[in-house]
């Protein structure tokens, strides 16, 4: 029973047996399984081996007010006048903002997506007490192939086809070809505790493709770095640095692009897990500077989503890196539940 107390069982039992549901708690938005145990969502496991902004943003902000006071350094004018406590304040507002911003992007698709496959009405109906959701997963879309499964008709009555042609027409190429759609997937490792959901899975005789989407203001890189902006936030480059994941991905260069292909990469191993074979992975991303306007001029433009240019990238498979987080994951967690 959800949110009482647990059967008396074994900790090797409970995660042998499969096909348990997955429950979404809103109020503390926590994914656990029927026992209360908690699901680590991909997110948080991947960024158990970044480095973190936050560790060092004391000591960046520091450094750039001592630029701020030598009028010879060549970003002398970015920092002027500013005090290191201001520009973390600075910083924070603005990824306030790009956040703010590309989250009504990605709900705007995601709501879209959920609407054409019918899995709000759906989804409500498997609400228990307490706001506490039964999640649909990969196993119930193997045994329903009619859940989840997308009408283009609505893509193009809603305005997506013409907000978002790109991804319309990836949707379309792969309706049109025989796969079936399916929409906000919870895909799971119940030995690990890992979940996570998938925003579109395509799915075709034993195969799988994921599609996902992302806002950016800039370009999506892969090698290691990080994008340098002028004092009004516009992009002036590129600055390339030799930072990479910690162990034991520790050779692969930290930065955005791999960051979103590890996320992609964790999906699609753990779907591997149900028996289905890989085929691609597709992101789009989805451009916030794009619009010959400012960010002001966009908020009060009720057309600012028409605006986007959408970059459709490949995403390469990062099984290798995927399989050791997941050895490094069961080793930390195996140590964790010798001591409960």
């Amino acid at each position: 029973m959800v949110g009482g107390s647990s059967p008396s069982h074994t900790t090797t039992n409970r995660y042998m047996i499969d096909k348990r549901p997955i429950y979404f708690h809103e109020g503390r938005h926590e994914y656990t399984n029927e026992f209360g145990d908690k699901f680590i969502s991909v997110t948080t496991l991947l960024g158990n081996y970044e480095e973190k902004f936050d560790d060092s943003k004391v000591k960046i902000a520091r450094a750039c007010e001592r630029i701020g006071k030598n009028p010879r350094h060549p970003k002398y004018n970015k920092y002027k006048g500013k005090t290191w406590k201001g520009l973390i304040k600075e910083w924070q507002d603005k990824a306030d903002k790009a956040c703010d911003i590309g989250n009504t992007k990605h709900g705007y698709l995601e709501d879209s997506v959920k609407s054409s496959s019918g899995f709000k009405s759906i989804f409500k109906s498997r609400y228990t007490k307490d706001d506490i959701v039964r999640l649909y997963t990969i196993e119930d879309i193997l045994n329903d192939h009619n859940f989840g499964k997308l009408d283009l008709d609505y893509f193009i009555k809603c305005g997506i086809k013409d907000k978002y042609p790109k991804i319309y027409y990836i949707i379309e190429q792969f309706v049109n070809d025989g796969w079936n759609i399916y929409s906000e997937i919870g895909v799971f490792d119940f030995e690990l505790m890992v979940s996570g959901l998938v925003d579109i899975l395509f799915v075709r005789d034993g195969k799988f493709v994921i599609l996902d989407w992302k806002t950016n203001k800039n370009s999506i890189m892969f090698e290691s770095g990080y994008w340098d902006n002028d004092k009004h936030g516009n992009a002036q480059g590129y600055i390339y640095n030799d930072k990479m994941f910690k162990y034991p991905i520790n050779r692969l260069p930290y930065s955005n692009g791999n960051k979103y292909t590890l996320q992609l990469s964790m999906y699609a191993k753990l779907i591997e897990g149900f028996g289905l074979k890989y085929v691609g992975l597709i992101l789009c991303q989805i451009m916030h500077d794009s619009y010959k306007l400012g960010d002001d001029d966009i908020e009060s433009n009720p057309d600012w989503i028409s605006k986007n240019r959408i970059v459709v990238l490949p995403i390469e498979y990062k099984r290798g890196e995927i399989v050791s987080i997941l050895g490094d994951h069961g080793l930390n967690r195996n140590k964790t539940l010798t001591y409960i």
